[in-house]
């Protein structure tokens, strides 16, 4: 992650990597390390945002996918994305051919899909590059098993993602786990959103 950000060593933390940096801290790799003040800790608001009844089924979907994603089931992540996206998708068209019932086709792949919402000026041509790069992730996802980043044609739909979606918050690390689990997943993520927050928009103007 880019910049510097306030955050808490625990000795006992539950994640490996966790504990690690709590020994790089109290050995003085870092520096001068400020002491944990529960005076001055993170204040959280405890409060529960109430979800949207359109949006709760949504972040169920939200909760399953990175319940995959912790445990590193990338084939699992792809395929639960690519199935949710087409539905978000075909959901979108839907609601567009209620209001623009002279415009109705079928389409048959999410491609094709992606394609309409485009040209019926639902969707972005930059939401439609998007889904090229994530087309090709999930692709080598559902028909290789031995994925690596020295597959040129992968690591570039990782790297186009990541430029599109991530470049101000990340690093480009080429480690594939983290590329899988911070920059696919996330581009999916904002895809979904993007595109049910259009839905849901359109929705309120039958």
């Amino acid at each position: 992650m880019k910049g510097e950000h306030q955050f808490v060593a625990y000795k006992y933390d539950c994640e490996e990597h966790g504990r690690e940096i709590w020994k790089r801290c109290v050995s003085g790799e870092f520096g001068l390390v400020k002491a944990y003040d529960p005076e001055d800790g993170i204040q959280l608001n405890m409060e529960t945002p109430e979800i949207p009844e359109e949006y709760a089924e949504f972040s169920m979907f939200i909760n399953k996918v990175n319940e995959e994603n912790a445990k590193k089931s990338f084939l699992s992540v792809g395929m639960l994305w690519t199935s949710k996206l087409d539905f978000l998708v075909s959901e979108l068209l839907e609601t567009y051919f209620i209001k623009y019932p002279e415009s109705k086709k079928n389409f048959r792949t999410l491609h094709d899909k992606v394609n309409a919402c485009v040209d019926f000026k639902l969707l972005t041509n930059s939401m439609k590059i998007r889904f090229d790069n994530l087309r090709v992730v999930r692709n080598k996802l559902a028909h290789e098993w031995n994925i690596s980043l020295d597959d040129a044609k992968l690591k570039e739909a990782l790297h186009n993602l990541y430029l599109q979606d991530h470049a101000e918050l990340f690093e480009f690390l080429e480690d594939i786990d983290f590329l899988f689990q911070m920059i696919f997943s996330g581009s999916c993520c904002k895809a979904a959103i993007t595109i049910k927050d259009k839905t849901e928009a359109l929705k309120q103007e039958l």
